[in-house]
C-alpha cells in the first residue's frame, strides 16, 4: 500500500474538553513524495465517538507541493450529560429511627468516558490505494454527578444565622453607647463635632484596551511567514487564529489563547516539529508581531518581526 503522507500531532495524551464539551486538535500533514499531490482529509471516529461530533476547520481537500506541509484543525464537540445522582450524608446530629439503616452518602466521582478519533488523509486520485491513517487522539469526558441533599436532621445553619444577628445587634448597641459617652461637655456645653472629612472619589483600575480585536493582514503582501491573524479579546485574554504562507492556500495554524501582560499579548503554538512563541504589541493603528521559533531538530532558532494592518 502506498503512503504519500505523514501525519503527526502534539496531542499525545488524553485531552479534557472545556465546559461546553469542545476540543480542538491540530494535525500536521506532510507530502513525503517529490511530486505535487492533492490530498483529502477526513476525521475518523473510533470506539463510542459519534461522527457528528467531529469536524474539520477550513478546506478538507488541498493541494500539496513536493515536500509541503499543511495543518488541519479537527474539532470535537460532545454533549455533556448528567451523571448518576450522588446523595450527601445526613448530619451527624440526626438519630435514625430504631431498626432503620443510617443515612449514608458517597463522594465518588463519575468515571470519565473515553472517545478516540484520528485524522486520515488520502490521495484525491487513488484514495483506496494511497491513504495514511493518523495517530489516535483520545478525549476523556467525565459525567457531572447530580448532587442530592439528604433530608432530615438538625439544621445547624439556623443557629449560625441567629448568632450572627445577635452579634450584629450587640455591636451596633455598643457603638451607639460609646459614641454618646464620648461626647464630653466643655464649659457646660457639648463639644461640637468636627466636620467629617469627605471620602475621596474611588478610582478603578483601567480595563485593558480592546486594541487587539479584529482581523489583521500582514503589511508585506510578499511575506513568506505569517500572513493573517484573527484575534478575539476578552479583557486580559486573547484568542489568536493564525495563518502562514503556503501554496496555493495559506496554512491554518489553528487557534491558541494567551494573556495580555502590560501592553503585549503572548501566545505559544506547539506545532510538533517546532515551538513558536509570539508577542503582539499595538503600534498606533497597527500591530507589531514578533515570533521566535525553536525547532526540535538541529535547525537554528528563527526570529521574525512583522507589521499587521487591520482589515477594513
Amino acid at each position: 500500500m502506498v503512503k504519500s503522507f505523514a501525519i503527526t500531532t502534539p496531542a499525545t495524551e488524553s485531552l479534557r474538553p472545556d465546559a461546553k464539551g469542545h476540543v480542538e486538535v491540530v494535525f500536521t500533514v506532510t507530502n513525503t513524495t517529490a511530486r505535487p499531490i492533492r490530498g483529502m482529509a477526513k476525521a475518523k471516529p473510533m470506539g463510542d465517538t459519534k461522527r457528528e461530533w467531529l469536524g474539520i476547520e477550513g478546506e478538507t481537500e488541498r493541494d500539496f507541493a513536493a515536500g509541503a506541509t499543511e495543518q488541519f484543525t479537527v474539532t470535537f464537540d460532545a454533549p455533556i450529560t448528567p451523571g448518576p445522582k450522588v446523595e450527601t450524608a445526613a448530619p451527624a446530629a440526626t438519630k435514625p429511627a430504631a431498626g432503620a439503616p443510617a443515612a449514608t452518602g458517597t463522594s465518588a466521582g463519575a468515571p470519565a468516558k473515553k472517545y478516540p478519533f484520528r485524522l486520515d488523509v488520502s490521495s484525491a486520485v487513488v484514495p483506496d490505494e494511497d491513504f495514511t491513517e493518523g495517530p489516535t487522539v483520545t478525549v476523556e469526558v467525565a459525567e457531572k454527578p447530580v448532587i442530592v441533599k439528604a433530608e432530615g436532621g438538625f439544621r445547624w445553619w439556623i443557629l449560625l444565622v441567629i448568632l450572627g444577628v445577635v452579634l450584629l445587634v450587640g455591636g451596633l448597641v455598643a457603638f451607639l453607647v460609646l459614641r454618646n459617652g464620648g461626647e464630653k461637655k466643655k464649659d457646660g456645653k457639648p463639644t461640637p463635632e468636627a466636620s467629617p472629612t469627605p471620602n475621596p472619589t474611588p478610582t478603578h483600575s483601567p480595563k485593558p484596551a480592546e486594541s487587539f480585536e479584529g482581523k489583521w493582514v500582514n503589511a508585506d503582501s510578499n511575506t513568506g511567514g505569517i500572513t493573517r491573524l484573527q484575534i478575539r479579546q476578552n479583557g486580559a485574554q486573547v484568542a489568536v487564529h493564525a495563518f502562514g504562507k503556503c501554496h496555493p492556500t495559506d496554512c491554518d495554524w489553528g487557534q491558541e489563547k494567551g494573556p495580555v501582560v502590560g501592553n503585549s499579548a503572548n501566545i505559544t503554538w506547539d506545532q510538533g516539529f517546532a515551538l513558536v512563541k509570539m508577542v503582539i504589541t499595538p503600534q498606533g493603528e497597527n500591530l507589531k508581531v514578533v515570533t521566535d521559533t525553536v525547532f526540535n531538530d538541529n535547525r537554528r532558532r528563527m526570529h521574525d518581526e512583522y507589521v499587521f494592518k487591520k482589515e477594513p
